[in-house]
């Protein structure tokens, strides 16, 4: 399995980064496959952390229907995002969220709040640091973060987009499709 030594490589002590990269990584590994312009075009809103969206009378995002899916999930809707970030998708559609994310998902957000410039943006990731502090992070910061990150572990150059043929040719190789 090497989903381990993904998460060893791509997750340094800063709980906001590791955040990031385990909502690109966990989801892939799930074999969800979300693009980096679906997770970057998340919002707040977007995130059901909850066993029942009903019971606590979430809607569905961009729209006033109650959400009816149960367990914690996150929606993907195709909007136009401030950071341009763009799901393909032709359609909103949701997936579970993976329990490593829930678990991680206070202390991203303490981190994230503490960045006071991001307290009136809803995007769900933001940059915290550099002149961008406080905006949704774009692709670009992305792939500079994933490039920063893999020069540290010693390994050649990583973007987000990898990580998709990663999985896909892990699941050719164990027979799944």
């Amino acid at each position: 399995n090497t989903f381990p030594r993904i998460i060893k490589f791509l997750n340094p002590s800063n709980i906001f980064i590791s955040f990031v990269n385990c909502l690109i990584i966990c989801f892939q590994h799930q074999q969800v496959l979300l693009r980096a312009g679906q997770v970057l075009g998340l919002r707040r809103q977007d995130l059901h952390l909850v066993p029942s969206a009903a019971d606590h009378e979430l809607t569905i995002p961009g729209g006033t229907e109650r959400c009816r899916i149960s367990g914690e999930h996150v929606h993907v809707v195709r909007r136009r995002n401030p950071n341009d970030a763009w799901s393909k998708a032709r359609f909103d559609f949701a997936v579970p969220i993976p329990a490593i994310l829930v678990a991680l998902f206070d202390q991203f957000m303490q981190e994230r709040d503490s960045c006071v410039e991001a307290a009136d943006n809803d995007m769900l990731i933001v940059a915290l640091a550099g002149p961008t502090r406080g905006d949704a992070m774009s692709l670009r910061n992305l792939d500079k973060l994933f490039e920063s990150m893999a020069r540290r572990a010693g390994l050649r150059r990583i973007h987000p987009h990898m990580l998709r043929h990663f999985v896909a040719s892990e699941q050719l190789a164990a027979g799944t499709t």
